[in-house]
């Protein structure tokens, strides 16, 4: 089975073989691929590096007229369009006098469309191209950390370990689900709501 590296990865496969000391292969393409979706569940954004289309839908805000998007810093020099959506149908394309978008955070505000009738049949799709061109150095390092530690995890050095009474068993059990706190601590500031 070939396995392949995302198009969306939080390090690419050079640095990682440099930093980590690993041997290029299916081993280096599987953490950097599960960092990587560890990365964008964890933070709740839809892309890391940029160069793709992205659409976020969300319901237009009861109070608040923010809308949070999923794939920040936002290209502010490609294609953003902002569509009010009716039964499935789109109804409005919104202007730039419309929303003011903080294009690094990824913040689109709306102006005046804080109550845009029904919710339940409203929504918007925002279209337009995100993500990082050079991903931030402390997302890297922070990568590095959890991928080293996931290998470690892996290998039994890291874990509570028992050995059997006659010491003819010895298991090794680590939880490699969790994100480490020094880890989470880094991603928390990228998170997208």
């Amino acid at each position: 089975m070939a396995i392949t590296l995302t198009s969306d990865a939080i390090i690419t496969a050079a640095d990682a073989e440099a930093l980590l000391s690993w041997e290029p292969g299916p081993e280096l393409t599987l953490a950097i691929n599960s960092v990587s979706a560890r990365f964008l569940k964890f933070t709740g954004r839809q892309r890391i590096t940029s160069g793709a289309l992205v659409q976020t839908e969300a319901l237009p805000p009861a109070q608040v007229p923010t809308v949070y998007l999923r794939a920040a810093p936002v290209d502010t020099g490609e294609t953003f369009t902002v569509e009010v959506y009716q039964d499935g149908a789109s109804v409005e394309t919104l202007t730039d006098s419309d929303y003011d978008l903080e294009d690094v955070g990824g913040r689109l505000f709306l102006n005046g469309h804080n109550s845009t009738g029904n919710r339940s049949t409203r929504r918007l799709v925002i279209s337009y191209t995100g993500g990082w061109s050079t991903v931030p150095g402390d997302v890297v390092e922070s990568a590095v950390h959890y991928m080293r530690l996931n290998r470690r995890r892996r290998d039994g050095m890291v874990g509570a370990s028992s050995v059997s009474s006659d010491s003819t068993a010895t298991a090794t059990v680590s939880n490699i689900g969790n994100i480490p706190p020094e880890v989470a601590d880094v991603w928390q500031a990228y998170k997208v709501y």
